[in-house]
């Protein structure tokens, strides 16, 4: 506000509004990080401006485009303003804007002021849009699981591309069309419980200002069991008749629930013999001993490993008197 003895109005202005000295007329045009004013100096001739108009879809990411409508005489150039809602956009000063987050539920108007050598600048702005709404993705490739369908290992989702690229993605694995309860990440390790079931992983494109797009992949083949690696079992203690030889299964991945026993002599299963722990009797003497363990676990294909061999198993020593005297 300035003093009226200097010659210059008091008071404030708001959008739309304008006042006068001399032959000069400020209008206020909008107000944002900046004040936009037309300055008219009535002097000069004015131009006569066009009814300008916006085209394009009025949601987030679509570009906008403003036609200035015709104009007598035709400005030598245009100067623009995009304003959401009757406030001006920073840095929106173009021909055309591309709707961001920002401008979602808003209407947009463009504002043209036309410019001529001679002529007193001149601005229109055109109607408003409806307001912006938000922005959809477009789909270039689906979603897909990458890896081996197997129990006890990871699966993981390929999430397809987008346009406009996503800020992110959540996930949903499925089992036989069933969601997985807690199973919300990128990749996804089948357990037991999906033995036999196929697996799909739902993708939801994300971003700020856009309808979220969910799609649900094809499905993998059907999980199949778990292997082990097995273990290298080991003989402890000595190939005697009536001396106890145990059994230790070696280091297993991934540890089994349990394991079963079979010992052998001769490379012939010893009837009976399924314990950790095995005893020879005389119808073992003279031959070699062996165990095979087996491993089990839920899910898992049963697997089996031999130990090497002992050496053949002696007779019991006995006990010698001498000759009586």
């Amino acid at each position: 506000a300035r003093a009226t003895s200097d010659g210059k109005k008091a008071g404030s202005y708001g959008v739309g509004q304008s006042y006068t000295v001399g032959d000069v007329t400020v209008t206020v045009n909008a107000i944002g990080g900046t004040a936009d004013v037309t300055v008219t100096d009535a002097t000069q001739s004015s131009l006569t401006a066009g009814t300008p108009s916006v085209t394009g879809s009025s949601a987030v990411g679509q570009t906008l485009t403003v036609d200035e409508g015709t104009w007598s005489p035709t400005p030598d150039s245009y100067t623009y303003q995009w304003l959401a809602d009757g406030t001006a956009i920073d840095g929106a000063t173009s021909r055309t804007i591309t709707l961001s987050a920002a401008q979602r539920g808003k209407r947009i108007s463009a504002r043209v002021t036309g410019a001529r050598s001679g002529y007193a600048s001149a601005s229109a702005t055109s109607g408003q849009t409806a307001a912006v709404s938000s922005g959809t993705f477009t789909q270039q490739t689906a979603p897909s699981v990458s890896g081996t369908a197997q129990v006890d290992q990871a699966l993981t989702a390929l999430p397809g591309s987008y346009s406009p690229t996503p800020d992110g993605y959540a996930y949903q694995w499925y089992a036989d069309s069933t969601a997985v309860t807690g199973a919300t990440s990128a990749t996804f390790t089948p357990g037991a419980s999906q033995l036999g079931q196929v697996i799909r992983v739902r993708v939801t494109a994300q971003r700020d200002g856009y309808v979220d797009y969910a799609t649900l992949s094809g499905p993998s083949a059907a999980v199949a069991p778990g292997t082990f690696t097995a273990g290298t079992p080991t003989v402890s203690g000595t190939a005697r008749v009536g001396a106890v030889l145990t059994a230790d299964e070696g280091t297993w991945s991934p540890t089994p629930d349990s394991f079963t026993y079979q010992w052998r002599a001769d490379g012939v299963a010893v009837s009976g013999a399924t314990s950790r722990t095995f005893t020879p009797s005389g119808a073992q003497a003279g031959k070699t001993l062996s165990v095979q363990v087996t491993g089990g676990r839920t899910g898992y294909t049963s697997a089996s490993a031999t130990s090497a061999t002992t050496c053949r198993a002696r007779r019991r020593a006995r006990n010698r008197r001498g000759p009586s005297r």
